[in-house]
């Protein structure tokens, strides 16, 4: 839902609401995506899982997020990991410019940050795909819907350089 709003802002020439919105987007799938691990994988209790993911949107991002990518055993991991660092490094910054300096940001700059959230999660969910040994996978394939249109070798090798 938030992307989608991010993607209506856009398109309305608002790239700074854009951004925060799906910023939004992001850590909301982030999030879902590690509370359903815990919760299916690791069968941690709801309390668990709130002090374990209650350490700051960076540190969830640097501290689960791969760590949990690496442990499901993705074939797309360093990827996933140079695109997540990418993002990290030159992206996850802006929305907090934008909120708490008044940073102003253009359309490509926008459009840079669309496309970097999308091929995160693009990645993970392709990445996904082929994993049905767990309770999480399972759950996740249901739920999450691959488009065919998407050419994921194009994204993959986008990513295939380390970004520190």
């Amino acid at each position: 839902m938030a992307m989608r709003k991010g993607e209506r802002s856009f398109y309305k020439s608002d790239y700074n609401l854009a951004i925060v919105q799906i910023q939004t987007a992001l850590e909301v799938f982030i999030t879902n995506f590690l509370e359903r691990y815990y919760k299916l994988d690791e069968n941690l209790s709801d309390e668990e899982i709130k002090k374990k993911l209650g350490c700051g949107y960076a540190n969830v991002v640097n501290d689960h997020l791969l760590k949990t990518i690496d442990n499901l055993n993705l074939d797309n991991f360093n990827e996933i990991k140079n695109c997540v660092k990418k993002y990290m490094k030159d992206y996850y910054d802006m929305r907090n410019k934008i909120v708490h300096t008044g940073a102003t940001y253009k359309k490509e700059d926008a459009i840079e940050f669309k496309e970097i959230v999308a091929d995160i999660i693009r990645l993970i969910t392709f990445g996904m795909k082929n994993k049905s040994y767990s309770d999480f996978s399972k759950e996740f394939n249901i739920y999450n819907i691959i488009n065919k249109k998407i050419d994921i070798n194009e994204i993959k090798n986008k990513y295939k350089k380390s970004y520190s």
